[in-house]
C-alpha cells in the first residue's frame, strides 16, 4: 500500500516540513518513507524522526536545472549534478542511509544522446522547464525500484513509448547507480548531440474560420490543474505557436489555483489582472455558469476577449459510475458550455468532448496498446502528456481556425498515434463549431 502527501507550491524539502508531515511520520503506520533530497538539515530532521519511530527512509536525489533553459549550459548542468551528488554521498555515508541517484540518471540520459536521435535534447523534461515528463517519471521509478530491489528491472510503462526508449532509460539507471557507487563525481564535457533540433512547421493554409489569435496577442490563463498540470498550457501554447510558420510571438501569463473550482477563482487579484493587465485574450476553465457570467461581465467591461477551456468527466476507470458516468458528466459539461456560448457568444474550446471521443472510440493502430484511460495519468483525474496534446491541439484549432495535424509535439510517441490524435481533435472541433457535438454520444 502506498500513499502520497501533496506538497504543491513547496519547491524545497525544507518547505515540506509541515506539521501534517511531521505528525504523519510520528503517528502514521507507514513502514518506508520515500523522500526527495534537499538541505542536509531537512534530510537529517526527517531521518531522525523516522528512525525514532522505527521507520525506514529512502531519499531520491533532485536533478540540476534543465541545461537547455535560458542562461543554463551543459557545463553548469554537469558540474551542478556532480557537486550535488558528492554532497549527498557524504551525507549518506555519515547518516548510514542510501540515496537513489535520480539526478545522475538524468545526467546520463542527456549525456548519452544518440547523434541521430529525433528526440529533443531535453527529452525527459516538459519543454522549457525542469519538470519531469512521463519519461522522467519512468526514470525516477526505475531508479527507486532498482535501489529497493537491488537490481535494475524491466518495468512496464504506462504510455505507448517504444521498447528501445525504455531500454535506454534502464541502461542509464544502471550507469547512474554505478557512478554513485564508485563515487566518480567528475563533470563531463558536453556531448556533440547536445544541440536543440529545429522543428518548425509550415502551415500556410486557409483558416476554416476567422482566427481569434493575432501574432502580437497576450493571453491570460485562469484555471486549475486541468490547465496547469504537465507543464501548463501557458507554456506549451506559445512554444508551439513560435514553431509554426510564420512564427507567432505571443506572450502568456497564468493564474493557476491548484485543486480549486471556478467558484474560488473569482478573486480581487484576478479581477485586477483582467482590468489592469496587458493581456488581450482571457482563457478560463469551465465551471459554474453563474461564475462564468461574472467573469464575462468583468472581461467585457475590460474590453478583452474571453474563451472557455472545457474540462472533462471523471476518468472512467476511477469513476464511481464507470464509463456511463463519464459519458453523462461529459454531456452535462458540454450542454452547459453550449448554453453559455449561445447566450454570450464566447468561444468554447471543446477539450472535454475530445477526451470523451478518444476514450470512447480510441484509434486502432498496429502494435500500439492503449490503456482504457490513455489520456489520463493512470488512475487519476488529470491529463497526461497525451491529454495535454489534446488540449494544446484544441486551443490551436479554435484560436487559429487551422487543423492541428502536423503540429510539433514534445515527447517521442509513435507518429501514427500523434497523427490519429490530432486528426480526431480537428474532427471534434469542427463538430463543435457546427453545433453538432451531440452526435459524438450517439456513436
Amino acid at each position: 500500500f502506498t500513499d502520497w502527501i501533496p506538497m504543491y507550491n513547496r519547491p524545497r524539502l525544507s518547505n515540506m516540513l509541515t506539521e501534517e508531515l511531521l505528525e504523519r511520520i510520528e503517528d502514521g503506520d507507514d513502514n518506508l518513507l520515500i523522500v526527495q533530497s534537499g538541505s542536509i538539515q531537512a534530510m537529517q530532521k526527517i531521518l531522525d524522526l523516522a528512525r525514532s519511530n522505527d521507520k525506514e527512509v529512502l531519499f531520491f536525489s533532485e536533478w540540476a536545472e534543465n541545461p537547455f533553459l535560458h542562461n543554463q549550459s551543459w557545463e553548469g548542468f554537469s558540474r551542478e549534478t556532480m557537486n550535488m551528488h558528492h554532497t549527498l554521498h557524504h551525507f549518506a555515508d555519515s547518516a548510514d542511509v542510501y540515496i537513489a541517484p535520480t539526478g545522475l540518471v538524468y545526467h546520463e540520459l542527456i549525456r548519452l544522446q544518440d547523434l541521430n536521435s529525433s528526440l529533443r535534447g531535453d527529452f525527459i523534461w516538459v519543454p522549457e522547464s525542469s519538470v519531469q515528463n512521463d519519461l522522467g517519471v519512468y526514470a525516477n521509478i526505475a531508479t527507486i525500484f532498482a535501489v529497493l530491489g537491488g537490481k535494475v528491472t524491466d518495468l512496464p510503462i504506462w504510455d505507448p513509448f517504444s521498447d528501445d526508449l525504455k531500454q535506454r532509460i534502464l541502461a542509464s539507471v544502471s550507469k547512474g547507480i554505478d557512478i554513485w557507487d564508485r563515487q566518480d563525481f567528475t563533470p563531463q564535457r558536453a556531448p556533440e548531440s547536445h544541440l536543440q533540433k529545429s522543428n518548425v512547421l509550415n502551415i500556410n493554409k486557409t483558416p476554416a474560420w476567422t482566427p481569434i489569435l493575432e501574432a502580437s496577442n497576450r493571453l491570460l490563463y485562469i484555471g486549475n490543474s486541468f490547465i496547469g498540470t504537465e507543464g501548463g498550457l501557458e507554456n506549451h501554447f506559445p512554444r508551439v505557436m513560435h514553431e509554426v510558420h510564420a512564427p507567432f510571438q505571443i506572450e502568456t501569463k497564468s493564474m493557476i489555483f491548484w485543486g480549486q473550482p471556478l467558484t474560488r477563482m473569482f478573486k480581487t487579484e484576478v479581477i485586477n489582472q483582467i482590468h489592469n493587465g496587458p493581456e488581450d485574450i482571457i482563457i478560463i476553465t469551465s465551471g459554474s455558469e453563474i461564475y462564468l457570467d461574472s467573469f464575462y461581465r468583468e472581461i467585457k467591461e475590460a474590453g478583452k476577449k474571453m474563451l472557455i477551456h472545457m474540462t472533462w468527466g471523471r476518468n472512467p476507470t476511477i469513476n464511481d459510475g464507470g464509463f456511463e458516468s463519464f459519458r453523462q458528466q461529459t454531456i452535462d459539461i458540454s450542454k452547459s458550455s453550449r448554453n453559455f456560448q449561445n447566450r454570450t457568444g464566447v468561444e468554447v474550446i471543446p477539450c472535454g468532448l475530445i477526451f470523451y471521443s478518444l476514450v470512447a472510440d480510441p484509434p486502432t493502430l498496429d502494435h500500439i496498446q492503449l490503456r482504457a484511460d490513455w489520456l489520463f495519468m493512470e488512475e487519476n483525474i488529470h491529463q497526461n502528456h497525451l491529454g495535454t496534446m489534446v488540449n494544446l491541439s484544441a486551443h490551436f484549432s479554435i484560436l487559429t481556425g487551422l487543423s492541428p495535424v502536423g503540429l510539433p509535439m514534445w515527447d517521442p510517441y509513435p507518429p501514427t498515434l500523434v497523427q490519429a490524435l490530432q486528426e480526431r481533435v480537428w474532427e471534434v472541433v469542427k463538430l463543435w463549431k457546427a453545433g453538432e457535438e451531440m452526435s459524438i454520444f450517439r456513436s
